[in-house]
């Protein structure tokens, strides 16, 4: 069998080589948006680790508050709390 070679026409040429650029600039898109997915994706999971740490945190902070509130409240019933001068008003 012989072997014979043509000129394709430039047309075909041409877009065949636009066509092979493009896939390759897609493919190198594609890739780069993979990788700001995965930055992405451990960003999101480190913000819900937060998320999970601080907001038992402040149930923590809230359940203790609460309970320091009513010892508070059964030895001066119905005070007012000043936090800043460090006082309760109350009536006796």
């Amino acid at each position: 069998m012989v072997q014979k070679t043509e000129n394709l026409d430039k047309e075909i040429v041409d877009r065949l080589k636009f066509l092979r650029d493009e896939t390759d600039k897609i493919v190198i898109f594609l890739g780069q948006m993979a990788v700001q997915k995965r930055t992405l994706t451990k960003k999101l999971n480190e913000i819900s680790d937060n998320e999970e740490k601080y907001g038992a945190m402040n149930d923590k902070y809230i359940f203790e508050l609460e309970e320091k509130l009513s010892e508070v409240d059964k030895k001066y019933k119905n005070g007012q709390i000043d936090l800043d001068k460090g006082t309760i008003t109350f009536e006796e």
